[in-house]
């Protein structure tokens, strides 16, 4: 039985195929589909002509059409005012675009005193709207439907506008006039200036829009998928009971997938379950548990990448390229072997008498530091009690990967690989998350890997 979580990372890893040609059958919470539906709808851009403003913004940046300019920040501000912008635009005799008359930030009543630069440089958009009727540029009838897109901010006028006036616009005050289709008419009679800071902020809007459609596509059609394969009957469905009302949310109408994940251990689907069947759940709290309520073991995807290499299904070099994947995307926690290290130093080239790193090399060094990093989940109560030993076997890998390596024929290679061990994964950090890891095992043999450092500091001389 797979749960939410393991499909999910069984797709990312791009081995779904591969487990449902492992497999005979793969059971799935009945109300799977469901899960996959509201997260995709959760993930959904919420605002798709604010999305659309925002990417015509950027694409009259890069047209040279609104420039872009550097304004310094004043710490401690409480209004939307920005002094900057303003002194900027006096020295170039432009126009600041704002939203005025200036509200504070805490009250969102406009402030007893307006800042004296609005009264030579401060417009607002309403008064750009009449602007650009007088000059024509506007019908009547076209004028009447921007008011009516702006709302409140195509009222009441502050400010005038000069004729091919330069005019600087505020913060969120661009992306305001593409949705109300003025941009265009205006960059035809004004130069047009946003500040580095609005064109940053539009820029990590644009990204993270981009990485919610992407994901929402993504899980639409795992959820297509899931239902393509119930319907021939490649995945059997798991009746789910409604899970009681002290574990829903507000407003949750679904069982949350962490639910659905814990719901493998409750007698209530264990018993649909049979004798030689699997639970692959990638989830840390689950995985705290090595069994289910009736003894069957609830295994997470390495567990599945293990049977698969060792039934032939995966090669080697493939397991490791899976399990790289895992770490770049900081799945905790993948243990660490001192056969996969030698494995990738065996395939790295040496210059001048260093590794030179490879992509598997550098996610394994970067990897062990965030480890180490998070080592204080490895004691508290959502560890399972294989992580919490998980350190002391990467210890002994790294011990034992070095001692490997001293045991070749000596040679310049031999000596860089045992310079990156000791250099990239040894660490006193680790030697005493070791020791202590060891300890837990109740081991009489220590873990420290200082006989080896010592071995390898006699090569070295």
């Amino acid at each position: 039985m797979m749960d939410v979580t393991a499909l999910l990372v069984a797709e990312y890893l791009g081995v779904l195929d591969d487990i449902e040609a492992y497999f005979d059958v793969i059971k799935v919470p009945s109300n799977l589909g469901e899960v996959l539906f509201d997260m995709s709808t959760e993930l959904s851009v919420p605002q798709p002509g604010r999305a659309a403003a925002l990417r015509e913004l950027r694409a009259l940046v890069n047209a040279h059409r609104v420039t872009v300019v550097d304004v310094g920040r004043s710490a401690g501000r409480t209004t939307t005012f920005l002094p900057e912008l303003y002194r900027l635009a006096q020295e170039r005799d432009a126009a600041v675009v704002d939203f005025l008359p200036v509200v504070d930030v805490n009250t969102g009543v406009p402030s007893a005193e307006q800042p004296p630069e609005i009264q030579n440089q401060g417009i607002n958009i309403a008064s750009l709207v009449s602007s650009l009727q007088e000059h024509g540029m506007l019908t009547e009838a076209q004028a009447e439907v921007a008011r009516a897109n702006l709302g409140n901010e195509g009222r009441d006028r502050v400010g005038t506008v000069r004729s091919e006036q330069p005019l600087f616009l505020a913060p969120s005050v661009a992306p305001l006039l593409v949705e109300a289709g003025l941009i265009t008419q205006l960059g035809r009679t004004h130069d047009l200036y946003v500040t580095s800071d609005e064109l940053a902020y539009v820029d990590a809007q644009l990204a993270d829009y981009d990485q919610r459609s992407a994901l929402s596509e993504r899980l639409h059609v795992i959820s297509e998928r899931v239902r393509r394969r119930l319907e021939d009957h490649r995945y059997s469905a798991v009746q789910i009971p409604n899970p009681p009302p002290s574990e829903l949310g507000p407003g949750q109408q679904h069982i949350p997938p962490t639910w659905v994940a814990s719901l493998s251990l409750q007698s209530s689907v264990a018993g649909r379950l049979a004798d030689n069947d699997l639970v692959v759940v990638e989830d840390r709290y689950v995985n705290r548990w090595y069994t289910r309520e009736d003894g069957k073991a609830i295994v997470g995807i390495v567990d599945v990448l293990e049977l698969m290499l060792r039934d032939g299904l995966l090669d080697r070099e493939k397991y490791y390229s899976l399990l790289t994947k895992l770490r770049m995307g900081f799945f905790f926690f993948v243990e660490i072997t001192a056969e996969e290290i030698l494995h990738h130093l065996r395939r790295a080239q040496v210059s001048e008498s260093a590794i030179v790193e490879t992509l598997e090399l550098t996610t394994l060094r970067q990897y062990l530091s965030a480890m180490l990093q998070q080592r204080d989940l490895l004691a508290d109560d959502s560890a399972a009690p294989n992580e919490r030993i998980v350190l002391g076997f990467v210890s002994n890998a790294v011990r034992n990967a070095l001692i490997a390596v001293m045991d070749e024929e000596p040679s310049a290679e031999s000596q860089a690989r045992a310079r990156w061990i000791v250099e990239s994964l040894y660490s006193d950090d680790l030697e005493e998350s070791g020791l202590i890891a060891q300890s837990a095992l109740g081991s009489s043999s220590p873990t420290d890997i200082a006989t080896a450092l010592m071995l390898y500091r006699a090569l070295s001389e």
